[in-house]
């Protein structure tokens, strides 16, 4: 063998050896997309999805793939516990949510025992702020305290305003943070502040929650995803704002307004359903905020929603 015919076998040996190592350690996400894909009304399909993105979190060596593995995630438990599970089924909430922010929690010392997947992509973590971790984060900590009780929603306030406030700190420093997801560190923001548990903890501004809102409905597209005004999340946290408004202040024009904008929305959610033109990837969630929203303008006006 001449020495060029033996540096092509040696060059060859090491791209083989480089591809064999990136393939043993590559992070294969087909199987958990594809369940995730299918998890309209399927709770077992988002179980089985759940699971797979957890080992796949555990598995990812890059940054890149823990951030998709954990907002797969998040947006597993959005869909499940907030979008198809009841408000009255607090325990199967709770579990949803306390999986995401804390699977463990000590009362006494106001901690978390065992953190859930979402501390995968604290700063910490990755070495790096990034929207993804602030949202779900901010998102999972409230909805869990509404499944939860008054002293638990007391002793974590303070995670709650944590990642709330470092959300849009991030935001206000990154503007392509602030675009995330819809806008997604304002759109939990509002939630947060308009939610009239939040009165007991100091976390309540439905004025402020306005502000933020709009925010999220004003975000542009940001590296292919869809802009604020395509995340109808957005116009139903909009109308339970105005409303909460309008509780506090029945005087101050914010029923109509509710009404206005829950009409303007579902005429332009029909014309997407006639002409098949869904935001991408939230088809299942785009059908229940639909439902959703008629029955916030029934609840409203007193009467069905008619296009």
């Amino acid at each position: 063998m001449t020495m060029w015919s033996r540096l092509k076998t040696l060059v060859s040996a090491v791209f083989i050896g480089l591809a064999l190592s990136q393939a043993a350690f590559a992070v294969d996400f087909s199987a958990a997309d594809n369940l995730f894909a299918q998890r309209e009304n399927n709770r077992a399909n988002i179980s089985q999805a759940r699971a797979l993105y957890v080992q796949l979190l555990n598995q990812a060596t890059t940054v890149n793939d823990k951030i998709r593995a954990a907002e797969q995630l998040g947006r597993l438990a959005l869909y499940e516990g907030e979008m198809l599970l009841a408000k009255s089924d607090s325990s199967a909430r709770k579990t949803v949510f306390g999986d995401c922010w804390c699977r463990s929690t000590s009362l006494f010392s106001r901690s978390c025992n065992e953190p859930g997947w979402v501390e995968k992509i604290s700063p910490s973590a990755i070495g790096q702020r990034v929207p993804a971790y602030y949202y779900y984060r901010g998102m999972c900590i409230g909805y869990w305290g509404e499944a939860s009780n008054v002293l638990e929603q007391a002793a974590f306030s303070g995670a709650l305003r944590e990642a709330v406030n470092g959300g849009l700190d991030l935001a206000s420093s990154n503007s392509s943070s602030s675009y995330y997801e819809g806008g997604a560190v304002h759109r939990v923001a509002a939630n947060v502040w308009s939610n009239p548990l939040a009165r007991a903890v100091g976390l309540y501004d439905a004025k402020q929650a306005l502000a933020q809102i709009e925010l999220a409905l004003a975000a542009p597209a940001s590296g292919g995803q869809d802009p604020g005004a395509l995340y109808f999340d957005n116009h139903r946290s909009k109308i339970i704002v105005l409303k909460q408004l309008n509780s506090d202040d029945p005087s101050g024009g914010w029923k109509q307004k509710a009404i206005d904008f829950a009409n303007e929305t579902l005429l332009d959610m029909a014309d997407r359903l006639e002409q098949d033109q869904l935001p991408a990837a939230r088809v299942a969630e785009f059908k229940v905020i639909f439902a959703q929203l008629k029955i916030d303008y029934r609840g409203l006006t007193g009467r069905d929603w008619q296009p």
